[in-house]
């Protein structure tokens, strides 16, 4: 396990390099979606330009080193909040998604850091404009030749430790996203929680570290010049490391999700809402509306 995780820091350190904090400036933006400061009613860009003012008491620094870069007198006077918001969307049939809504200015320069992950991603072929066509052109070729394993998580972002990211990433990375994550959220019932989980949903970071920290884990357990491929908690690498693939990501916190994952001589692989056997595409109907008449 050691000798693994040594090998995705190295990997990572060499497709990371050191934070490029002169670029996280020009790279964040706020979004329209709402806020702990701003319903969703009101979250429109030009109110957040002219009024934003809640920070976390870490990323204060980089929103105050932001309003002096831009040289503009940009948000309100800075008030200090620890907490995002937590509330539930629908996941399927059977049961919720938790997501937060995150601190204004956090939101802000995780947007920024989002944008450089992705950046660094993609010279290892990841997050590319193409890439879920390319996982399921992958997994139909994988259903057919058997050569390729597809790996799906259970609530994977949610076990993305601190720790984890600490022990694979570059100093200099994990400064930044832990200095900018929320530490702690509000339930919907009022409780406080205080989050070990690097990032939650609705963090502008959390999928693009996933993307990473898979690619990194994954491609540690394989040959040199292994096709491996993530996105997000899609993961897709040769067959023949799939027993010691599946042992690190358990020893890493993580539950390999069995139906939706493929195995061993099974002709069946799904990646990115594509469906295969043998080749051929099975992909079911899904009903996103209940129907009304025959």
């Amino acid at each position: 396990v050691v000798r693994v995780l040594r090998r995705a820091s190295g990997l990572l350190k060499g497709l990371l390099g050191e934070f490029p904090l002169d670029d996280l400036p020009k790279a964040c933006g706020f979004t329209p979606g709402a806020t702990t400061e701003y319903p969703r009613k009101r979250a429109a860009l030009h109110n957040k330009w002219a009024t934003a003012s809640h920070v976390t008491f870490h990323a204060l620094p980089y929103a105050e080193a932001f309003r002096r870069w831009a040289g503009l007198a940009v948000g309100g006077e800075f008030v200090i909040d620890n907490f995002n918001s937590v509330f539930t969307v629908p996941k399927d049939a059977w049961c919720d998604r938790a997501a937060t809504r995150p601190v204004t200015w956090n939101g802000f320069l995780q947007k920024g850091t989002g944008r450089i992950a992705a950046r660094r991603a993609r010279r290892a072929g990841l997050l590319r404009a193409t890439a879920q066509a390319e996982h399921r052109l992958l997994a139909k070729l994988g259903s057919a030749t058997g050569l390729l394993s597809a790996r799906d998580l259970k609530s994977a972002s949610d076990n993305v430790a601190l720790m984890l990211v600490a022990a694979v990433f570059p100093p200099s990375w994990t400064v930044v996203l832990t200095d900018l994550r929320e530490p702690e959220g509000i339930l919907p019932d009022g409780t406080t929680i205080v989050w070990e989980m690097l990032s939650t949903m609705g963090n502008g970071t959390t999928f693009e570290i996933e993307t990473l920290l898979f690619w990194a884990l994954v491609s540690a357990c394989c040959g040199n010049g292994s096709l491996v491929s993530t996105y997000g908690d899609d993961i897709i690498f040769p067959q023949q490391y799939a027993e010691k693939v599946d042992y690190i990501l358990t020893f890493c916190g993580f539950t390999v999700n069995a139906k939706k994952s493929s195995r061993k001589g099974v002709a069946f692989m799904e990646s990115c809402g594509g469906h295969f056997y043998q080749g051929r595409s099975i992909k079911p109907m899904y009903i996103t509306n209940l129907p009304e008449t025959l």
